[in-house]
């Protein structure tokens, strides 16, 4: 019998950095208000498609990262991994049906089959830069979702992309500062990536590009950032610290679903 808890990734981070835009990326096309471009029919099958797709392929990075470390065989896995890599060819062959093959091809493979496996190849590198690049990278699902449904990608779904990365990286950068490299004081790379992400986001406003609405939200949302790292809120531990992270992106995408 396959127990569940045995394939599911601990990441829990990883998971509001890769679903959460995804799901505003399938949302956003949902709720658009203007005629779509001729030639382009939103799909809700394919949409679900790409997002059991993108589910699956995490699923699978817990097998390949236990297999790595040697701490189980790859029989302890072998049904798990047959049946996960069945889905995937089922979700590739109805993205294939909807003409979005090119989702699979250009999105999912090096993003799910390099960046996504963390468990795997960010938990094994030394290098600070690449465990960090989850954050920038993982919000890329809000482009594939945008595409699978709609079969196109356009200016708008790049832009959504950007509003989720520079939500949740300086998030990933305030766990790890605080949580993982012990850090204190307010200047840092959470502190400078905050102010940067408030700078690009006001310059789409500026630029019509987005609603005064997500300029404010994004003030708000960067309030802890800075009252934790100037001293003003100390967390007991990370499980805390997830926990409200959880609500706040729950809160973030549902507001951003409903401004964008």
């Amino acid at each position: 019998m396959l127990s569940m808890k045995k394939y599911l990734p601990n990441e829990h981070g990883v998971w509001l950095m890769l679903f959460f835009p995804l799901i505003s990326g399938i949302a956003a096309v949902a709720s658009e208000k203007h005629n779509f471009l001729d030639g382009y029919a939103p799909s809700s099958v394919a949409a679900g498609a790409f997002f059991v797709f993108v589910l699956a392929s995490f699923i699978l990075t817990k097998p390949i990262s236990a297999i790595h470390s040697r701490k189980e065989s790859f029989k302890d896995y072998l049904v798990g991994v047959v049946l996960l890599v069945v889905i995937l060819l089922l979700c590739a062959a109805v993205l294939e049906h909807y003409s979005r093959l090119f989702t699979t091809l250009l999105i999912l493979s090096p993003l799910f089959f390099v960046f996504t496996l963390s468990s795997l190849f960010i938990k094994i590198s030394k290098s600070s830069l690449i465990k960090l690049s989850g954050g920038a990278l993982f919000p890329l699902s809000a482009i594939g979702g945008y595409y699978a449904f709609y079969g196109i990608i356009t200016v708008d779904a790049f832009i959504l992309y950007l509003l989720n990365m520079f939500f949740f990286f300086p998030r990933s950068l305030l766990a790890t500062e605080y949580f993982i490299e012990k850090k204190r004081g307010f200047w840092g790379k959470a502190s400078v990536s905050t102010i940067f992400s408030l700078v690009f986001v006001i310059s789409l406003h500026l630029t019509d590009f987005v609603n005064v609405k997500i300029v404010l939200f994004f003030l708000v949302f960067s309030l802890p950032i800075f009252l934790t790292l100037l001293g003003r809120y100390d967390w007991d531990n990370i499980r805390s610290f997830g926990k409200t992270e959880m609500c706040t992106s729950i809160l973030f995408t549902t507001l951003l679903i409903s401004f964008y």
